[in-house]
């Protein structure tokens, strides 16, 4: 498990919002702290869906690239808001291939999930990853594969907005 202190929050938010790599990711929840609370739930209503192709990648959650546009939206403004979270997950796809470079006997079957937590207060922001298994193992090369994966995908979110 890896918990970085993010010192650039403006690039960090950039980031966020521009990203491809994070905009593949799946969002498990958002919740903004302003003078409201607005929470989303980033679970699919499949009852929203008019056919089978809308849905075809079999995703439970939507991508964060298709919420973060309320998430930029909710956000901005003359102040800042109080704080954010954002709980992101890996899709089906990004889980094999962080099982393939982690060399395991774990199966995509074992993982329940592979998650990124990102929080925000005024005091400053922090990224942890973690894992979750359905299955008891010592063997930790997963959970190293996650967090090698999570720091090149926050790498950038210390470098100066553009």
């Amino acid at each position: 498990m890896i918990s970085e202190n993010i010192s650039n929050v403006r690039a960090a938010v950039t980031k966020l919002i521009r990203d491809e790599a994070l905009g593949e990711l799946l969002l498990y929840s958002l919740e903004v702290k302003k003078s409201c609370t607005i929470a989303i739930e980033g679970r699919k209503n499949m009852d929203f869906y008019d056919t089978d192709d809308e849905t075809c990648d079999a995703e439970e959650y939507i991508r964060w690239k298709d919420a973060r546009d309320i998430f930029f939206q909710s956000i901005k403004g003359s102040r800042l808001p109080l704080g954010f979270r954002i709980v992101l997950l890996a899709g089906k796809k990004l889980t094999m291939k962080v099982i393939a470079e982690a060399d395991t006997v774990l199966k995509a079957s074992d993982v329940a999930s592979l998650g990124i937590n990102i929080y925000y207060d005024r005091n400053g922001m922090r990224v942890t990853d973690g894992t979750s298994l359905k299955v008891f193992t010592m063997d930790k090369s997963l959970e190293r594969s996650w967090d090698d994966y999570v720091k090149r995908l926050i790498s950038g979110f210390e470098e100066e907005a553009g």
